[in-house]
């Protein structure tokens, strides 16, 4: 990948609206669109009410949250912050969505994550060399 090659993303998918994946995308709203994908009842909230965060940050963040994801655009980055032992799951869940230009952050805890998810792409298209982590 060339430097900034993938430096105008104009949508962030956290795939995983946890605590982590939340809080990032509370941050990231700020400069671009931010879709969460979560449990129901947390993405019923933020539906209804906004992004509460407390702590290090603060404020109501007027985020879209769905339970799954439909599409995938080219200037698309999607932070993988679900717990690992739910990553095989979440990616065989988008991985039919993904693009050549995708790029997948994975933010989580442990080692081997990003092997994981590589590996999950391989078998998807034979060669990863369409997708950046």
């Amino acid at each position: 990948m060339a430097e900034n090659e993938y430096t105008d993303f104009r949508r962030v998918v956290v795939l995983g609206a946890g605590a982590i994946g939340s809080f990032y995308g509370s941050l990231l709203s700020k400069r671009v669109d931010v879709l969460l994908i979560g449990r129901g009842e947390h993405v019923n909230s933020v539906n209804s009410r906004g992004l509460i965060v407390s702590g290090a940050i603060e404020g109501r963040f007027l985020i879209r949250a769905s339970t799954h994801l439909t599409e995938v655009s080219k200037d698309t980055l999607i932070l993988l912050t679900t717990k690992a032992k739910d990553s095989e799951k979440a990616i065989r869940g988008i991985r039919s969505l993904l693009n050549p230009h995708t790029v997948i952050l994975v933010l989580q805890n442990g080692l081997g994550n990003e092997d994981l998810v590589r590996n999950l792409l391989d078998q998807s298209i034979g060669d990863s060399q369409g997708f950046s982590l």
